[in-house]
């Protein structure tokens, strides 16, 4: 039996240019509460609208790839590091 999708709004009713939670857990292959977490914490940008919380795609790739380019460099100055 194949997984229900969760709801996420009203039905097939995600503003022009935004993706659900759901979409963007499975672009990113990782579970529902990782996104929420993300959110909460300020890792991926999001919008509110209503009740309802929707993402744009372009913004969560940029955000993502920058987080992980700070940490690559925080990672080799770590390495760097004489200390």
């Amino acid at each position: 039996m194949k997984p229900k999708r969760p709801s996420q709004g009203p039905p097939g009713k995600v503003p022009e240019g935004y993706i659900t939670k759901f979409d963007v857990a499975q672009r990113l292959k990782k579970g529902l509460r990782t996104i929420d977490r993300w959110r909460v914490v300020g890792l991926i940008p999001y919008h509110k609208m209503g009740k309802f919380v929707y993402f744009k795609w372009d913004e969560v790739e940029k955000q993502l790839a920058e987080v992980t380019k700070v940490q690559m460099i925080n990672s080799m100055l770590k390495k760097q590091s004489p200390f």
